[in-house]
């Protein structure tokens, strides 16, 4: 089987072979080294093909071309601020699609692969949301692309969070300070004090967010330790940074199966939408990624989801089967 950094300089080299395809004739040498390159292996085949599909795409958006699958739903949950996008064209020239292919190829090759399933004894697929008894009847909800190692012992309750986002609901025990519960994500500690909260790990930087009670976060190269309670939140990397104030009620809605937006740029919706959506949606226009929308829409249905949102702003999406949306 080829390995993933093998396919994904493949995929790259061919993405550079259709932009240039594109942009004029091969000469002589070029068609040769082409021809070499296609005769190397199926791989090199397949690839090409993928990427010819996916700049055929692009430049009918280029275009102005209008997509058959252009959304259609004409509902949302709440209005959304700024102008609307009625009947736009983007007249853009065919750079579009060089611009967005090798990143377009990239996210359709790599997302089916659950790298965070490496070491975990549970983890989550891209799109999925699963619920994890722990034998002290304590219960951790995984989100989307997660993962955590458990390591418990008679004398700690011990969950490393290698990836991803989970909420954590903590059972009571007998003199939990003998047997405490305790996150590890990146270079910090979390210690419950309480019944539940949310950490999230991006890299190396980590968010910890309080639904009910308590918890008490730590660096392992800091002496001191910082308390935070009940809707409040503390990010943490090199440093501790200063507490800020939430509303528990909407600290992952997605254990709840829903994704909430309240006002939000599309750019940081889509952000959101494309950790539990394949194929990957991308935004080809920096002012309609700034627009504000608001909806609480259901994991199950985030299809419809993209569909209402595209309708609303007076988008239009085009898709690539199986590799990427692109919303215009």
């Amino acid at each position: 089987m080829m390995d993933r950094t093998s396919s994904a300089a493949i995929d790259a080299e061919a993405a550079d072979w259709v932009v240039r395809l594109g942009a004029a004739s091969l000469d002589p040498h070029e068609q040769r080294a082409l021809e070499e390159w296609l005769a190397t292996s199926a791989e090199h085949r397949r690839a090409l093909e993928f990427a010819q599909s996916t700049w055929r795409v692009m430049g009918q958006v280029a275009a102005g071309t209008p997509s058959a699958e252009a959304a259609t739903s004409a509902s949302f949950t709440r209005s959304v601020s700024g102008p609307r996008f009625a009947n736009r064209r983007v007249g853009r020239p065919l750079a579009l699609a060089a611009s967005l292919l090798v990143g377009v190829v990239a996210l359709g090759t790599i997302r089916d692969i659950p790298w965070v399933a490496l070491g975990a004894d549970h983890y989550t697929r891209v799109g999925e949301v699963r619920r994890v008894e722990l034998s002290d009847g304590s219960v951790v909800t995984l989100d989307t692309d997660s993962a955590i190692a458990v390591d418990y012992s008679n004398s700690s309750r011990r969950i490393h969070l290698l990836a991803g986002t989970a909420k954590f609901d903590v059972a009571a025990i007998d003199n939990p300070s003998e047997r405490p519960f305790i996150v590890a994500a990146s270079d910090g500690t979390v210690r419950a004090l309480g019944t539940s909260f949310v950490v999230e790990r991006q890299d190396d930087e980590v968010t910890v967010s309080v639904v009910e009670h308590s918890v008490s976060v730590e660096l392992h190269s800091l002496p001191d330790e910082q308390v935070v309670h009940t809707g409040e939140r503390i990010h943490y990397g090199d440093t501790l940074g200063t507490i800020d104030n939430i509303d528990p009620a909407r600290v992952a809605t997605w254990s709840r199966d829903r994704l909430l937006f309240d006002n939000v740029p599309l750019r940081d919706a889509v952000k959101q939408i494309n950790r539990y959506r394949k194929p990957p949606i991308v935004v080809a226009d920096a002012a309609l990624a700034d627009r504000l929308i608001s909806g609480l829409f259901r994991l199950d249905e985030l299809d419809r989801a993209v569909d209402m949102i595209a309708t609303e702003l007076g988008a239009r999406t085009a898709n690539v089967p199986a590799v990427v949306t692109l919303m215009y």
